[in-house]
This record gives structure tokens, C-alpha cells and sequence, in this order.
């Protein structure tokens, strides 16, 4: 399973689900930093779909297309933030780091300079994230801490390893298709 870039509005629905029905409770409390509402959430993927250019998103699929992780990253001039979203029962195999892996690569195709993430203190996943990947987490207030690092800027790696990225996705999700029609024509 590769990060795949929303790109089509069927995968504006795929995220709306993950978000609204699979993030609940306390895990919306950590994603988020608050008790995010339904409609917050509405608001925020709104905001994610439709800033093309200075904010990406991908999404790792499963079985009939289900979101089962995501990363949101937020550009404002040369500093990014990233968000990051596993269903509970995914958690533990790795999706957290790939995602990681594939908006950090973006960021530095972008020029960011600064990459940062923001977890509360109970937050352990996360700052156990952010530390494997050479991010610094300090406490900013109270609860919540921030983890930051300094990106390579944009070099001719980064966007070769962007774009290879998003091919590996395509090339993925092809075969996941075509495997499919597969199963489906043997059993006729």
C-alpha cells in the first residue's frame, strides 16, 4: 500500500468518511488538539481540498477503497505543517512512517525549509513518529508539544522521489484494479 494524492472529488468522500466516522473520540481529541465537531472537520477538509498548491493530501487504501491512514500537509511560505491520521486497527504496521515519508518529500520539493507537527504530551505514537524521523519535540504550553525539523530545500531528489512517489501510487493502485477484475472474471 503506497500514499496516494487526492485527486479525484470520489476521494473527497473516501476522506470525509475516514475523518467523520472512523477518527472518533479521543483519537479526533489527538489529531486535532480539541474535541473536533462533525462540522469542524467538514470545515477543515474543505479548506485541505481546495488550497491546491500550498496544501497536499494523500491517503492509503484498502479492500473497496477504504481510508485507513492519511496525511494532511500545510504549506505557508518555507515552513509546512503535517497532520497525520491511521485508523486504530492499521496502527502498528508502518502507515504512520510512510506517510511521514511521502509529505516530507513533497515539502522539500516545495522549498519548505522548516517542517513541524503539533501532539499533545499523551501523544506517544506520535512523538515516537517524530523522533524516528530526526524531528526535535518540545512542550510549546501546558499538554501540547511541537515537533519541528529542518528540511533539505527543494533539490532535484526530492522531486524526482515526489513524482516517483505518486507513480508507484498509480502503478499500485493498477494492479489492485486489475487484480480485482481478475478474481471477479474466475469466479464466473
Amino acid at each position: 500500500m503506497f500514499p496516494r494524492k487526492l485527486i479525484h472529488e470520489s476521494d473527497e468522500g473516501k476522506l470525509y468518511d475516514h475523518f467523520l466516522v472512523d477518527i472518533v473520540g479521543h483519537d479526533r481529541y489527538l489529531r486535532f488538539g480539541y474535541m473536533a465537531s462533525n462540522d469542524n472537520i467538514q470545515d477543515y477538509l474543505q479548506k485541505a481540498f481546495h488550497d491546491y498548491g500550498n496544501t497536499n493530501m494523500w491517503f492509503i487504501c484498502i479492500d473497496d477503497d477504504k481510508v485507513v491512514g492519511s496525511v494532511h500537509v500545510a504549506r505557508d511560505g518555507d515552513t509546512a505543517e503535517m497532520g497525520f491520521t491511521v485508523n486504530p486497527e492499521y496502527r502498528g504496521k508502518g502507515l504512520g512512517q510512510d506517510l511521514f515519508m511521502r509529505g516530507a518529500t513533497w515539502a522539500q520539493m516545495k522549498g519548505v525549509e522548516t517542517i513541524y507537527t503539533q501532539c499533545l504530551s499523551e501523544n506517544e505514537v506520535m512523538q515516537h513518529i517524530a523522533k524516528k524521523n530526526g524531528m526535535t519535540v518540545v512542550t510549546i504550553e501546558g499538554t501540547e508539544k511541537e515537533a519541528t525539523i529542518k528540511a533539505t530545500k527543494g533539490t532535484i531528489k526530492a522531486f524526482y522521489d515526489d513524482n516517483f512517489f505518486d507513480n508507484l501510487a498509480f502503478v499500485d493502485r493498477a494492479i489492485e484494479k486489475q487484480f480485482k477484475l481478475y478474481n471477479t472474471f474466475m469466479r464466473l
